[in-house]
């Protein structure tokens, strides 16, 4: 979970037995609804003349791994929020997330008050 998105992969194996692999999914849904975020994410698909947001993007044949968020510096030059995700072949993918649901996420460190 980064900035209102949940991010995870998902392996659908192939309903012919005979083949070895599957396909696997990265999807990115918004944390309080678990339907697409409203804005772009991961590209936009055109069905009978309306234009919706796509929820996951195809990652190929064979297993994925667990995402790895990075948040990058968040400048204007496109070192914003990626994820990074290892395909089944060794390929690492890069997918930037850009337009999240919250804009004022942190990270680093934090400090809290102890309670006695």
């Amino acid at each position: 979970l980064l900035g209102g998105l949940v991010t995870f992969t998902t392996y659908q194996p192939f309903s012919d037995i005979c083949k070895a692999e599957g396909i696997a999914s990265l999807y990115g849904v918004y944390y309080l609804t678990g339907t697409p975020w409203y804005e772009d994410i991961f590209g936009t698909f055109s069905k009978s003349g309306r234009k919706f947001v796509r929820d996951k993007l195809d990652l190929g044949r064979g297993l994925a791994t667990t995402p790895n968020l990075h948040v990058g510096s968040g400048d204007q030059d496109g070192d914003g929020t990626k994820a990074f995700v290892q395909t089944s072949t060794g390929e690492i993918r890069e997918i930037s997330q850009d337009n999240l649901p919250v804009d004022d996420y942190k990270t680093g460190r934090s400090r809290w008050r102890q309670c006695n």
